[in-house]
């Protein structure tokens, strides 16, 4: 019995540093991506002038993708309205759907749009180097792809902590 909350009491203790040490890491979002981070203009080696070039036509993209994401929103906010009206009309609800769908498509769209307007302004050089970050990026996330929606019990059980399938290797019968 001593053992038992001997194990149980390092274990919390275990829990609760590890848990403290690992808020306490900074966040590092887009940091393997070319072009999100900061310092991809100087990776690249783009001049002055394409820099400016560049930088006008992502805020442009900026204010079109911002206008299609506000009428998305309302729109997604008008058909959770009208789902939770038992008196909606279904025509209505098909239509809201139909709009959603098409701003979606323009959004993808003007996304397209913009990587070839910023393709243009690139040398051969420098969009050969940004396809091969990219191909470096998408082998990257297809060994990722296996992790998603898994949970982290579930992504390296070891050091979490064993999930329900592997409860039976870590833990011995007095245990349970």
């Amino acid at each position: 019995m001593r053992n038992r909350w001997l194990v149980i009491s390092v274990t919390l203790i275990f829990c609760l540093v590890m848990a403290s040490w690992l808020s306490a890491q900074p966040m590092r979002r887009g940091a393997f991506r070319p072009g999100m981070g900061p310092g991809w203009q100087e990776w690249l080696g783009l001049t002055p002038e394409q820099k400016s070039k560049i930088e006008a036509l992502r805020k442009s993209h900026q204010e079109e993708m911002k206008g299609l994401r506000d009428k998305l929103m309302e729109l997604q906010k008008q058909l959770r309205e009208a789902r939770q009206d038992p008196k909606a009309d279904p025509k209505k609800i098909e239509g809201l759907i139909d709009e959603i769908f098409k701003l979606r498509a323009s959004q993808m769209k003007a996304r397209i749009k913009f990587q070839g307007e910023m393709d243009k302004v690139l040398t051969k050089e420098q969009k050969d180097k940004l396809v091969q970050a990219r191909q470096r990026m998408a082998r990257f996330m297809s060994g990722q792809r296996m992790f998603r929606g898994m949970g982290p019990w579930r992504r390296a059980p070891f050091f979490y902590g064993p999930g329900p399938m592997m409860r039976h290797r870590f833990f011995p019968r007095w245990w349970r």
